[in-house]
C-alpha cells in the first residue's frame, strides 16, 4: 500500500551447504496487500529462501531483512519475527488433530489467557468463533481438527496465523500449505488468501501448483538453480501472465530439450504387461489404472503426493486397496503384508530412509536383511554374508565400501544405494521406488539412475513414484500424471519433458475454476 514499507524486503541473501551455493544473492519484495508467488523446480532454492526468512538458516554473510517497519538480523529469532508481524503456515500446518479448533488456537505463540485464569473454556470458544467469522467461517470451535476435511484444516491454520493475539499481522508466508488439497477444494482457501491480502497483509505464496499461482497472485518471483530468473506481474497481460511463461522461466532452455537417455529396456509395443492395475481405489486414489512391462521404468507423479505414494504402499502390502484389481504375471495379486509382497517378487523402497533402513545396524546387516537364506539356516555364516555384501558395495560403488560401517553414518546418497542393493540382490520381478533421490546429491543421483537403467535392461519392472518432475522426465520411459486421485494424462518419448509434465500437473480447467472462485 502507498506510503507504507513493504511487508517483506529480503536483499542480497546467499546460502551454501558443503561448499555448494544453493541461493545466490537473492532479493525478494512483497508489498502490503499483495499476494506474491514464489515458484521454481525442486532444488531451485525455494525452501532455503523460506528457511532464511523464518530464521532457520543463517545466510553466508551480508544480506538484510525487513518485515514492515522493522529491520531484523539474519537469522532472526522467532520472537523478533513474531513482534514484527511475520506469520508462517507450512505444509504440515502445525495443527494438533486430537484437539478442537479452539484448543488449537490457544497453541499459537503467546500463552492462552486461560493459563492465568483470565478466560474460561467458553470464553476461549467464543473468541475462536469470532476469529473464524471474521473470515466468513462458521465452524463449531469445539470440532476436533482431525475431523475436518484437509481444506478446512488449511483454513483453520491460516485464520489462526493471521488473527493471533501476538499483534497485527504484516506478512503471511504460506509454504506449500495447499499442496495436499484436491483441485476442487482450492477455491475456498484461495479466497481466504485474497481476503487476508485485502486486509493489508502481504502474502508470500509458495506453491508448485502454477494454476493456483496464476489464479491468486498479483506478482511472481521465479527461482532457478538458486538465482532469481524471472519476475512477473498479473498486469502484464495474458501472454506474459501464463502457464507457458512460468514454466519457461522455471526450466529455461532445458524445458524444451529432448529427454536424456532412457532405460535400455524401454517397453516394446507388443510386450505383455508384468503388472496390471485396474480401477484401483484407496484412501486417496479414486480410479488408477496402468500396465507395467518387463524392462520398463514407469513413473507416477501427482500434485498430491499421498495419492501416488499410496499406490506403492498398496502394491507392497503396506496399505489396503478399497477396490479395483491387480494382476501380477497374469494372476490375481492382493498382498496382505510386505512379507507376502516379497514372496511374490515385489520390492519396495520407501520415501523415508528412516523406514527403508535400520540406521543403527551395519551396512552388511541392512544389505542382507531381506534375504538371509544364502547364509545358512541354523546359524549365519558371517564370513559369507560379509563377502557377499562387499561384492555388492563394489558393484554399486558405495562409499566407503566398508561392510561393517554403521549405515546411518553414510551420506544420504550412499544410504539410498544400500536400500536399493538390499532389494536388487533378492532378484525381484517388480521394484517400487518412492522418491528414490530425495535428499541425494547430484553425483549419487546419477549413480542411482544408472543402477535403475541397468536393472531395467536386465528385465526388471520399475515403478518410480516421484514428485520431482525433472527426475521423472529423465529416468522414466513413460510417466502417468495423477490429479484428484485418478490418472489424468500420460507422457512418453520426446513429449516427456519437465515443461510438459508441469503443464499436465496444472490442468487448464483448474485455472478457470480458481480464477472464478
Amino acid at each position: 500500500m502507498a506510503g507504507q514499507a513493504p511487508a517483506l524486503a529480503l536483499t542480497g541473501a546467499s546460502k551454501s551447504f558443503n561448499g555448494r551455493t544453493v541461493m545466490h544473492d537473492v532479493s525478494l519484495t512483497v508489498g502490503r496487500g499483495e499476494v506474491h508467488g514464489l515458484v521454481g523446480a525442486n532444488g531451485a532454492g525455494k525452501s532455503t529462501l523460506i528457511k532464511t526468512v523464518s530464521g532457520f538458516h543463517a545466510p553466508d554473510g551480508g544480506g538484510s531483512l525487513r518485515i514492515g517497519e522493522a529491520t531484523l538480523p539474519l537469522p532472526a529469532g522467532p520472537g523478533a519475527l513474531m513482534a514484527a508481524g511475520a506469520r508462517f503456515v507450512h505444509q504440515d500446518l502445525g495443527l494438533m488433530p486430537s484437539l478442537s479448533i479452539a484448543e488449537n488456537f490457544t497453541l499459537e505463540p503467546g500463552l492462552s489467557a486461560r493459563a492465568f485464569g483470565l478466560k474460561t473454556r467458553g470464553q476461549e470458544e467464543d473468541a475462536c468463533r469470532a476469529r473464524l467469522r471474521r473470515f466468513g467461517l462458521d465452524h463449531d470451535p469445539r470440532t476436533l481438527v482431525g475431523d475436518l476435511a484437509v481444506s478446512e484444516q488449511v483454513l483453520v491454520a491460516v485464520v489462526r496465523a493471521v488473527t493471533d493475539a501476538a499483534g497485527a499481522t504484516t506478512l503471511l508466508v504460506l509454504d506449500e500449505a495447499t499442496s495436499g488439497l484436491p483441485w476442487n477444494d482450492a477455491g475456498t482457501v484461495l479466497e481466504l488468501i485474497r481476503r487476508t491480502a485485502a486486509d493489508g497483509v502481504g502474502v508470500l505464496f509458495v506453491s508448485h501448483r502454477l494454476d493456483e499461482v496464476l489464479g491468486v497472485c498479483d506478482s511472481v518471483t521465479v527461482l532457478r538453480d538458486g538465482h532469481v530468473v524471472g519476475a512477473l506481474r498479473s498486469t502484464e497481460g495474458s501472454s506474459q501472465w501464463s502457464l507457458e511463461r512460468l514454466t519457461a522461466s522455471m526450466f529455461g532452455a532445458a524445458a524444451t530439450a529432448s529427454p536424456t537417455a532412457k532405460a535400455a529396456g524401454a517397453r516394446p509395443a507388443d510386450t505383455a504387461p508384468r503388472l496390471r492395475v485396474a480401477g484401483l481405489r484407496g484412501a486417496y486414489a479414486t480410479d488408477v489404472s496402468f500396465d507395467l512391462a518387463p524392462g520398463e521404468i514407469l513413473g507416477l507423479t501427482g500434485v498430491v503426493e499421498a495419492e501416488a505414494g499410496e499406490i506403492g504402499r498398496i502394491l507392497f502390502g503396506a496399505a489396503r486397496a478399497r477396490g479395483g484389481e491387480i494382476t501380477l504375471e497374469g494372476e490375481r495379486y492382493r498382498p496382505r503384508s510386505p512379507r507376502a509382497a516379497k514372496s511374490a517378487g515385489v520390492a519396495y523402497v520407501a520415501a523415508s530412509r528412516d523406514l527403508s533402513l535400520l540406521k543403527s545396524l551395519s551396512v552388511t546387516e541392512n544389505a542382507t536383511l531381506a534375504d538371509l537364506g544364502p547364509f545358512g539356516s541354523a546359524y549365519l555364516r558371517r564370513g559369507a554374508e560379509r563377502a557377499a555384501t562387499q561384492e555388492l558395495l563394489d558393484r554399486f560403488q558405495v562409499s566407503p565400501p566398508d561392510p561393517g560401517r554403521v549405515v546411518g553414518t553414510l551420506s544420504g546418497g550412499n544410504q539410498q544405494k544400500v536400500a536399493l542393493l538390499r532389494w536388487l540382490r533378492t532378484d525381484p520381478r517388480v521394484l517400487v521406488l518412492h522418491e528414490p533421490c530425495r535428499g541425494v546429491d547430484i553425483n549419487a543421483r546419477a549413480a542411482i539412475y544408472r543402477i535403475l537403467r541397468d536393472a531395467a535392461a536386465q528385465g526388471l519392472s520399475v515403478l518410480v513414484i516421484s514428485s520431482e518432475i525433472e527426475e521423472a522426465a529423465e529416468i522414466c520411459d513413460r510417466v502417468l500424471v495423477l490429479v484428484d486421485g485418478r490418472v489424468d494424462g500420460e507422457l512418453s518419448g520426446a513429449a516427456l519433458t519437465p515443461e510438459s509434465l508441469m503443464q499436465a500437473l496444472n490442468p487448464g480447467d483448474a485455472h478457470a475454476r480458481i480464477t472464478a472462485s
